[in-house]
């Protein structure tokens, strides 16, 4: 190792920015559909009926999926993200984070750059894409428990989180402007995945040339940065610095603890919100509240831009503020995430989209942007109580994320199919 110290002792930073940037690319991947759902397909004219053989102007049919399709689409990514969201954190513990999240990542692109030939060659293919998009998001969580577990100090894991978590807000905040851009210009919707995909690749080709599965590692690293990040985790110092950490996850012992439950309790609260943004804000403000696709992309980006900045400071803070208790801290932020949500959703249930739309899209906007402090809530105690193991705590919280993405759509099939401004009220 050398004892150059590249980057002034602070390479976990880099480290952590890296990461956060490689899991924004894979979330953005997957958000490419959310918005361009609402351009694939073209215009549809008016005078237009199913037996014409003629296709008028530049409306595809073909492309123009139904409710129960759209539906269908939306799920893939969650059963994709299901059936690999454990294989994938075993692979995690056993190879490290460096080749199992870049070959991942490496998937996500090439399943990105495919997705307008798929959408070409008929439904099953591009619903087959999205499955595969889902697996490599499989790895987002787990990862983001693994890089704070070994490269963030004691003292620094709500920064930690706050940023790698903020993978949630970076990823809508490039990809539906650019999306609502790149649809309505001369490239059409095609580009938006190819632009995906390319970022994807450079993103994880400078991701596995970079980064090391642990600091001591890394050669830029040296022995003053990888005691601090060492200072109160399971580790040993002899002579050259090495460190020893327990790989193997108490399982039972995991599950049988009441703080691990109350943290998936609040996680499954948290992603029903997240998702149900995610995947339809767009659709909202494009459908319901009758925004053109160009001020879509724009107003979309709006609340993960303020979330971003709220989830900064609730991170710093909640790491700075000394005179309340860990657990005080905790309940607080979480409370204000939670019940601030429920709180906007609530009023935005009861606005009238017609005569108070601008006021609508402020109260959407609010309901997001409020979930950003639990970057001091659940996701701070999934580190703290779960420690050398949060990648597993996080695996779990994967989980209920992918249950969360797979229900979202089913309750909007069941509840607001035509996406009528009284039945979304209600979802």
């Amino acid at each position: 190792m050398s004892n150059s110290c590249f980057l002034g002792n602070q390479v976990r930073f880099s480290i952590m920015i890296l990461t956060t940037l490689c899991l924004s690319s894979v979330l953005s991947n997957i958000l490419t559909f959310n918005f361009t759902v609402i351009c694939m397909a073209g215009k549809k004219p008016a005078n237009y009926t199913h037996s014409q053989i003629t296709v008028l102007g530049n409306y595809r049919p073909d492309l123009d999926y139904t409710s129960t399709e759209k539906s269908m689409l939306f799920m893939a990514v969650a059963v994709g993200s299901l059936l690999a969201v454990f294989p994938c954190t075993i692979m995690l513990n056993k190879f490290g984070s460096r080749y199992v999240f870049g070959a991942l990542g490496f998937l996500s692109a090439f399943s990105t750059f495919l997705v307008p030939l798929s959408a070409n060659m008929g439904f099953n293919y591009i619903l087959g894409m999205r499955i595969i998009q889902g697996t490599a998001f499989s790895g987002c969580l787990p990862v983001m428990g693994s890089i704070t577990s070994k490269w963030s100090t004691i003292k620094q894991n709500g920064i930690f989180i706050a940023i790698l978590s903020s993978f949630l807000q970076v990823a809508p905040i490039f990809t539906m402007p650019v999306a609502g851009v790149l649809c309505t210009s001369k490239f059409g919707w095609p580009s938006v995945y190819y632009l995906h995909g390319l970022v994807s690749m450079i993103l994880f080709s400078t991701f596995v040339l970079y980064h090391r599965n642990s600091p001591h590692k890394h050669s830029f690293v040296g022995p003053l940065e990888l005691r601090k990040v060492s200072v109160g985790k399971l580790a040993t110092f002899n002579g050259p610095i090495k460190v020893k950490v327990s790989k193997k996850v108490p399982v039972a012992a995991m599950y049988r603890d009441p703080a691990i439950w109350a943290i998936l309790v609040a996680a499954y609260g948290n992603f029903m919100g997240t998702q149900l943004s995610l995947q339809f804000m767009p659709t909202y403000i494009n459908k319901v509240l009758f925004y053109p696709v160009e001020q879509t992309g724009l107003a979309s980006a709006i609340s993960p831009i303020i979330m971003f900045f709220v989830k900064i400071v609730a991170g710093q803070s909640s790491d700075q503020i000394k005179f309340l208790s860990n657990n005080l801290k905790l309940r607080i932020y979480n409370s204000l995430a939670m019940g601030g949500m429920g709180v906007f959703f609530i009023v935005l249930g009861f606005l009238n989209p017609k005569s108070q739309k601008s006021l609508c899209l402020m109260t959407l906007i609010a309901s997001t942007c409020i979930l950003g402090f639990n970057s001091g809530g659940f996701f701070k105690s999934s580190q703290m109580v779960s420690r050398q193991h949060s990648h597993f705590t996080l695996a779990n919280i994967s989980f209920l994320n992918c249950v969360c993405m797979l229900l979202t759509p089913l309750l909007n099939e069941l509840i607001a199919p035509n996406n009528t401004p009284g039945k979304i009220a209600f979802r």
